[in-house]
C-alpha cells in the first residue's frame, strides 16, 4: 500500500510542476494536463483508481 500511496504522491507533484510550467509559458492544454495529472496522482494516493471510481452516474 505504502508504494502504491508513494507512486501518487509523486504523480501527483508531476503534476503541480507540469501545471506550474504550463502556466508560466501560457500554455493552457499543458496547464490543463497538469492539472489532471496531479488530480489523479491525489485519488491514487488515496488509494482509490480513476479508471474504476464512481463519476456519479
Amino acid at each position: 500500500m505504502t508504494q502504491h500511496t508513494d507512486k501518487g504522491r509523486a504523480r501527483q507533484a508531476k503534476g503541480s510542476v507540469k501545471e506550474a510550467i504550463g502556466k508560466i509559458i501560457g500554455d493552457v492544454d499543458v496547464e490543463r494536463q497538469g492539472r489532471r495529472e496531479s488530480k489523479a496522482g491525489a485519488e491514487q494516493a488515496r488509494g482509490e483508481s480513476p479508471a474504476t471510481k464512481d463519476r456519479g452516474n
